[in-house]
């Protein structure tokens, strides 16, 4: 699978399973053997949107978990073992390769860890102790999407070494951010769908993040506080919580409203 191909093919995608079938389709054609995932935001069900019927033909070599509710991995082609630690020992907090991502603005090497950063002690003992499962050299590749819902993309080259141009990097890193920029649509699109929130409910919301009391909504939308009242208990049964900051929390890491309100005061 191209490049435009990938990305022709991602604008119709559905489900988050099948951008990642897309990417995996799109890897092999790159001679790349491995890719992983991080994906950082609030999702209470991201097996079920990570995985169906339409991956099962890779389901030997993909590893699906949620390590937090707000830090999500897929992994494809790594050593299952490793990929086990990773997850159970809280590597994923240590890893250096992710962290050096996020204050890049272009994509590196693996093995160039060393050279671009200063790694602490327990840094360098992760990078030891990931070299007996044989994980290879590869790319490492930041992604950002809306409210903080930022990701990372790892692409291995397995056990044969690579040399990568500056455009095949500049692709890579292209193709990752369309992937994961559709992926939190896609989320964000099934967490409206689900909870379900009506047009006014959204309103009063969206002014509730703004730090507007219910007195001072219900004068703003021209309803009573009563009304305003029986909102936001309608907000709060839909969102599963009992009270005002947990609702605009949930709320925003859903994506049913953003970081910032957009109203105007």
């Amino acid at each position: 699978m191209t490049k435009d191909e990938l990305l022709a093919a991602a604008t119709s995608a559905t489900q988050v399973s099948e951008l990642w079938t897309l990417m995996l389709d799109y890897a092999e054609t790159q001679r790349i053997a491995r890719v992983s995932y991080h994906h950082h935001g609030f999702d209470e069900k991201w097996g079920a949107a990570a995985a169906n019927p339409t991956t099962l033909r890779r389901a030997m070599d993909d590893v699906i978990v949620s390590a937090t509710p707000r830090f999500h991995i897929i992994a494809h082609g790594f050593p299952r073992e490793w990929v086990d630690i990773y997850v159970d020992d809280h590597l994923y907090e240590i890893d250096p390769i992710p962290a050096l991502a996020q204050r890049r603005a272009v994509p590196f090497l693996w093995s160039e860890i060393a050279e671009l950063t200063r790694l602490a002690e327990e840094q360098a003992a992760f990078l030891e102790r990931s070299m007996p499962a044989r994980v290879g050299d590869g790319v490492a590749i930041q992604v950002f999407g809306p409210n903080m819902r930022h990701g990372y993309v790892g692409m291995g080259f397995g056990d044969r070494p690579r040399d990568v141009t500056a455009p095949q990097l500049a692709e890579y890193q292209l193709v990752s951010q369309l992937m994961h920029l559709r992926a939190c649509r896609l989320i964000e699109e099934r967490n409206r769908s689900e909870i379900a929130l009506s047009a006014r409910e959204t309103e009063v919301l969206g002014w509730m993040a703004r730090g507007k009391s219910k007195t001072v909504i219900a004068d703003i939308l021209g309803l009573s506080p009563h009304t305003v009242d029986t909102l936001v208990r309608r907000i709060f049964r839909k969102l599963e919580v009992f009270d005002r900051t947990a609702a605009i929390l949930k709320a925003i890491n859903l994506g049913l409203v953003p970081a910032m309100s957009t109203v105007g005061d």
